[in-house]
């Protein structure tokens, strides 16, 4: 998912009907989902800073970019606790079973936290994404992405 890193309010407006006077502001989902999953991945590395372990993380992405997401995890110095793929990405993460078999070896305590690609590897639907975030949230785990919007200065 590339982002471009110049803000074009104008993408945002959406018109009701031919008057210009009655454009209106919709936010980007993913903008505000964005910050909170930045939020917990920072506070979960600063936990595991603190306690001198390496975080442990699992692999969910497509068969053939593994290498990829292997290759990230090892530039972070990350542990890999696990790898899990789906062949068949439907739109609901909870109906593949390795999206289940990632949430229950984090849920077990095997990892910290899972490494995709993008937020739509986990689902396009945004509100389907904001409820999986939210069951990591809940349990202290975080998600990282291996090509996320670029923040200088920001962990991804």
């Amino acid at each position: 998912m590339c982002q471009s890193t110049a803000y074009d309010p104008d993408e945002d407006l959406h018109f009701d009907g031919p008057d210009p006077s009655r454009a209106r502001f919709v936010p980007d989902p993913y903008v505000r989902l964005a910050a909170a999953r930045r939020e917990h991945l920072d506070a979960a590395l600063q936990r595991l800073q603190v306690t001198g372990r390496r975080p442990r993380v699992c692999l969910y992405t497509p068969p053939r970019l593994l290498d990829r997401a292997q290759a990230y995890a090892d530039e972070q110095k990350w542990q890999v606790a696990g790898r899990y793929t789906d062949a068949d990405r439907g739109p609901d993460p909870e109906a593949r079973p390795g999206w289940c078999g990632l949430r229950m070896h984090l849920a077990a305590g095997y990892a910290d936290g899972a490494l995709v690609l993008s937020p739509v590897v986990i689902s396009p639907a945004a509100a389907v994404y904001e409820r999986q975030l939210a069951w990591f949230h809940a349990r202290g785990l975080f998600v990282a992405l291996v090509a996320p919007a670029r923040v200088p200065g920001r962990r991804r």
